[in-house]
C-alpha cells in the first residue's frame, strides 16, 4: 500500500503567518478501512494523526523553499473529538508558531465540513535534503540518536 495524506493545497502563506491548508478525501475502497477491532467505516485516528502531520510537514518545507526535508520528531499534544468515517474529507489547517535551531512547532487542526475532528501540537527536526540522503547521512543519524537520548555504542 501507498498513503498519501494530502490530497491537494488549497492555501499556502510562507511569507507572513506561516499557514497552510490541505485536504484529504479518505476513500470508502482503501484497505485501511478493512479492520476486525473497529467500525469498518472509521479511519483510523492514527492516520489522522499522519494527514496533520504530512501538512506541517509539507508547510516547513516550504518555508524553506523546498530545501529541508521535516521529520516528525514528537507528538507534544493531540485530541480527537469526532470520528472521521470512510467517504469524509477532512481539511486540515497547519500553522507554523515558531523554529529554534533545527526544531519546528507546528499547531493544527482537522474539520470535516465546520466540525472540528482533532488538533494537534507537533515537534519536527528540518534538515536540508543533503544531509538526509546524501553525503553526511551517518553524521547526521548520530547527532538525531544523541538529542534524542539514544547514544549509539561502538558494537565489538
Amino acid at each position: 500500500m501507498n498513503y498519501h495524506f494530502v490530497d491537494r493545497v488549497l492555501f499556502l502563506d510562507v511569507k507572513g503567518e506561516g499557514r497552510i491548508e490541505t485536504l484529504k478525501a479518505f476513500p470508502r475502497t482503501e484497505d485501511y478501512l478493512d479492520d476486525i477491532f473497529r467500525s469498518p467505516s472509521v479511519v483510523p485516528s492514527s492516520l489522522l494523526l499522519e494527514t496533520m502531520a504530512s501538512s506541517g510537514a509539507l508547510l516547513i518545507s516550504a518555508c524553506y523553499h523546498y530545501n529541508v526535508h521535516a521529520l516528525l520528531l514528537k507528538i507534544e499534544e493531540v485530541r480527537f473529538f469526532n470520528a472521521v468515517h470512510s467517504g469524509d474529507r477532512v481539511l486540515v489547517r497547519s500553522q507554523l508558531l515558531g523554529v529554534h535551531g533545527e526544531v519546528a512547532k507546528t499547531v493544527g487542526e482537522a474539520l470535516v465540513g465546520e466540525t472540528k475532528v482533532a488538533e494537534a501540537r507537533l515537534l519536527f527536526l528540518h534538515v536540508p535534503w543533503d544531509r538526509t540522503i546524501g553525503r553526511g547521512k551517518e553524521s547526521f543519524i548520530l547527532r538525531v540518536l544523541e538529542w534524542l537520548g539514544l547514544e549509539r555504542t561502538p558494537t565489538s
